[in-house]
């Protein structure tokens, strides 16, 4: 989930909107704020079902790099898909759940 901040509605994207994207249990939350850098503040759902920040970032920069930088998950998904891939030949979703399992 990404919010960029609306100018007239900080407080329903920096509070309310916030509260209720925890309530859905979203376990990543991007916040872009209006200031000069765009700063984009990374927020990951706790196990207290709150946000936690975890980085901050000038827009700019974070345009410079890959996703899988910031998604860690991704990332472990792709680089398992890339493995079955180069071992087997081609990947299907039957052994890519095998491969899961041993």
């Amino acid at each position: 989930m990404i919010e960029i901040v609306s100018r007239g509605s900080e407080g329903t994207d920096q509070v309310t909107k916030v509260a209720e994207y925890a309530a859905a249990g979203i376990p990543r939350y991007w916040m872009v704020a209006r200031d000069t850098a765009n700063t984009v503040t990374f927020f990951r759902l706790g196990a207290n079902g709150r946000y936690e920040t975890s980085a901050q970032v000038p827009l700019a920069w974070l345009l410079q790099t890959s996703p899988h930088d910031h998604l860690p998950e991704v990332a472990l998904r792709d680089q398992d898909r890339s493995t079955t891939a180069s071992s087997s030949g081609s990947v299907t979703g039957r052994s890519q759940t095998n491969s899961r399992q041993t």
